[in-house]
């Protein structure tokens, strides 16, 4: 899996959260969809951490059990039902319809973030 990142923070965003799955090299290498859907929703969200932290109070973090479980300001899962306001709740937007497997209905003209969104549905695939 090759990703673009917006900068050294994103990657390093990204890499905490996945250290935070605790995951197997194989994994890695060869994920299953629902791992694929949930490491594009990682990708996306690790683009806004900082935000989550200033505007929630939080960043999302990993909980590795049985089953990955998220952490952090999910909340806004729900009360993203729409596209959001901020662009960080638009990110959580897409990567919360990603998540569930929906690629239909992706806007990927949010300008600026578009490659990183376009690099996660091909995640999905």
């Amino acid at each position: 899996m090759e990703f673009i990142f917006k900068d050294h923070h994103h990657e390093d965003a990204y890499n905490q959260l996945i250290e935070e799955a605790d995951l197997t090299e194989i994994e890695l290498k060869q994920p299953s969809a629902l791992l694929r859907r949930q490491l594009a929703f990682l990708y996306l969200i690790a683009l806004f951490q900082d935000d989550y932290i200033h505007y929630e109070g939080e960043a999302f973090y990993v909980e590795a059990y049985e089953e990955l479980s998220l952490g952090g300001p999910t909340y806004l899962l729900e009360a993203c039902m729409g596209e959001g306001t901020y662009p960080h709740e638009q990110i959580l937007y897409i990567a919360k319809k990603l998540l569930q497997g929906d690629v239909t209905d992706i806007h990927t003209s949010f300008e600026e973030y578009s490659s990183f969104i376009k690099c996660a549905i091909h995640l999905v695939g």
